[in-house]
């Protein structure tokens, strides 16, 4: 499962500069540049070679020469190409201008530069790194730790909302991992016991994705997350819910006084769109074989009891037929799959289809002698009538 909550707005300015605009501005400055140059070629030709009219005539050549040659250098010397799925944040000197370009090709005005960076239309995957935290009474909780599979991460989708901030963070991705994994040692650290948090997984990604306490709504999701983590309980390993609570009240006020941070300091970074993930949280692996193992002989202890009162059961069975006790067990035994051997001082019974039809006769037999009783009783009165 995971868990999605929309942003507020981004900050950055609507009104980006697109591709068209920009070019318009750099053919306008590079005609601008031509004409300047041929200008300034004229009067340097025609202040130094004003003799023969060799300024009227290698004056204006040289300065269309050159003044196109600037122009041409102007507009192509000064593109940029942004990728699609991108924006460009503007830089004048290399530091933010507040600028956004759409993508596409633009005309960049000398001085200035553009960073590439993701649009909030792209999506990325961030892995998380694991930790092992200790719960209340002591043990670990493993998250986002698992020996079986070291390449099974926690793991949450995210988007560049604000380009500005984005930048302005050296590794945004890294304090973006800092804060899921102290959010993670805040919450896990609460729980009562360690064995409950395997059965909550969801609450951290709900936890996380909390919107800021000063967002418009906030006050009603806090209000029913809170309601959330004050019903949590545990259940313990192999056995029925406990009445037992996961969290205690002091631990969900200390949880709740930092709900929506995580939300707030991402969108500080720029990074919005938070998609969260169901993290991989568990016990001790040790303490889970173990206890898988405990629960395996509990099972079969459970069963044999079972297969035992059958078995009592079903010899009691034969025995009130008239089956010798020692007979009755091994045919019981039999009968429910137990291969036991019991030899009988009555008769021996080499097999089960034997002592089936053993038991068989003696009871057709039985019945023959209780029909035959009832016949000679009725025989009987009907004579003493006549």
């Amino acid at each position: 499962m995971s868990n999605q909550i929309t942003p507020e707005p981004s900050q950055v300015v609507s009104n980006q500069i697109t591709p068209g605009s920009s070019q318009f501005v750099g053919v306008c400055v590079s005609v601008l540049t031509g004409f300047v140059v041929f200008l300034v070629v004229y009067s340097v030709v025609h202040a130094t070679l004003d003799f023969w009219y060799l300024d009227q005539v290698v004056g204006p050549a040289v300065g269309a020469g050159l003044g196109l040659f600037s122009a041409f250098a102007m507009f192509t010397q000064r593109q940029f190409t942004i990728p699609l799925n991108w924006v460009g944040v503007g830089l004048l000197f290399n530091k933010p201008t507040g600028s956004i370009y759409e993508n596409g090709t633009h005309w960049i005005v000398p001085f200035m530069g553009i960073r590439n960076v993701p649009a909030n239309t792209e999506k990325f995957i961030l892995k998380m790194p694991g930790e092992k935290f200790n719960a209340q009474d002591g043990n670990l909780v493993y998250f986002g730790i698992s020996p079986e599979e070291p390449e099974k991460r926690n793991r949450i989708q995210y988007s560049v909302i604000d380009p500005v901030f984005y930048i302005a963070v050296d590794t945004p991705e890294d304090s973006l991992r800092e804060a899921y994994l102290e959010k993670a040692r805040l919450f896990f650290g609460q729980a009562t016991m360690a064995i409950g948090v395997k059965n909550e997984q969801t609450l951290f990604s709900d936890y996380i994705i909390l919107p800021p306490k000063k967002a418009a709504g906030s006050e009603t999701k806090h209000r029913a997350f809170e309601a959330r983590l004050k019903g949590a309980r545990f259940t313990p390993r192999g056995g029925e819910e406990s009445t037992d609570l996961l969290f205690t009240e002091g631990a969900v006020k200390i949880i709740m006084e930092n709900a929506g941070e995580f939300l707030e300091s991402a969108a500080g970074w720029g990074i919005g769109e938070i998609f969260a993930f169901t993290p991989s949280v568990r016990e001790n692996p040790e303490m889970e074989r173990a206890d898988a193992e405990r629960q395996a002989v509990v099972a079969e202890m459970s069963a044999a009891r079972t297969r035992t009162a059958r078995i009592n059961r079903s010899a009691r069975s034969f025995v009130k037929i008239g089956v010798a006790p020692d007979l009755a067990a091994s045919l019981a035994a039999k009968l429910a799959g137990e291969n036991i051997e019991v030899d009988n001082k009555t008769f021996t019974v080499s097999g089960l289809p034997e002592v089936l039809k053993s038991l068989g006769d003696r009871a057709i037999d039985a019945f023959s002698k209780s029909t035959q009783a009832t016949l000679a009783n009725k025989s009987t009165g009907s004579e003493g009538v006549t």
